[in-house]
């Protein structure tokens, strides 16, 4: 199972403290899930910096990126399913932060981002 929070809001607004917050909590749960996978803004927004330029995705490749990363969870799903556990790791819990938000900002068509959402 799939669970997880992604965190959006404009810049200044605590989203990377929260973020810190729910990772630290999380991990503190003996109830919780032991995978955890945690993608900060940096990795997921459309303006970034890449070796320290920035550079604003097109929308094509912003939706790749955002298509790779929910693969890799889905793949990372289930591959831990298929290993047949006795145990439960209770799946995979994630923390995406400014994950979508800013495509649909920064972008006028949203077709491509509609799927990633559902």
């Amino acid at each position: 199972m799939i669970q997880g929070v992604i965190i959006e809001g404009l810049s200044t607004a605590g989203k990377t403290s929260v973020f810190a917050a729910i990772k630290k909590i999380h991990s503190q749960l003996s109830s919780a899930q032991r995978t955890v996978i945690a993608i900060s803004e940096h990795y997921s927004q459309v303006l970034h910096s890449h070796h320290g330029v920035l550079k604003s995705m097109s929308r094509d490749e912003h939706i790749d990126l955002l298509k790779r990363h929910i693969d890799y969870l889905e793949q990372q799903n289930d591959w831990i399913n298929s290993l047949g556990q006795t145990k439960s790791t209770k799946g995979i819990f994630f923390i995406l932060e400014r994950f979508h938000l800013n495509h649909r900002g920064a972008f006028d068509d949203f077709l491509g981002i509609e799927k990633l959402e559902q």
